[in-house]
């Protein structure tokens, strides 16, 4: 199998606030990954203290955990929990109601030796050969 993830900032100006990887299990039979390209707000308060770097890679990291390793958990209910985690870990310092609060889209995949499950949020897309 072959994978290939990359990620690289939209505007030279910013720092990349993406977030990807991938897990793979010792037994070598299936594995997940995780793809998040981190919303860059605009100017002014955005009610967060934390950059959208720190926001992807706290819900990429929790994303890809749960995908990998609750396999009977759909990724839509992963990703669920992975929200509720990560806005658990800055709730008491941020303003998660605040329109411009971090975002990010969302690609999760993974796989078995039977089947692809995957889910795509907004503009991001997934293929698989």
């Amino acid at each position: 199998m072959r994978i290939e993830l990359a990620t690289a900032p939209g505007d030279q100006q910013y720092p990349n606030e993406d977030y990807a990887s991938v897990a793979l299990p010792a037994s070598g039979s299936g594995g997940a990954l995780v793809v998040l390209d981190g919303v860059t707000p605009p100017a002014g308060d955005d009610g967060c203290v934390h950059s959208v770097s720190w926001f992807t890679a706290r819900l990429g990291g929790s994303l890809l955990e749960l995908s990998g390793s609750r396999r009977d958990m759909p990724l839509t209910q992963c990703l669920s929990e992975s929200i509720t985690r990560t806005a658990a870990s800055h709730s008491s310092m941020c303003d998660l109601s605040h329109l411009l609060t971090p975002q990010a889209t969302v690609v999760a995949a993974r796989w078995d030796t039977e089947r692809i499950q995957y889910l795509a949020l907004y503009h991001s897309t997934f293929s698989a050969q």
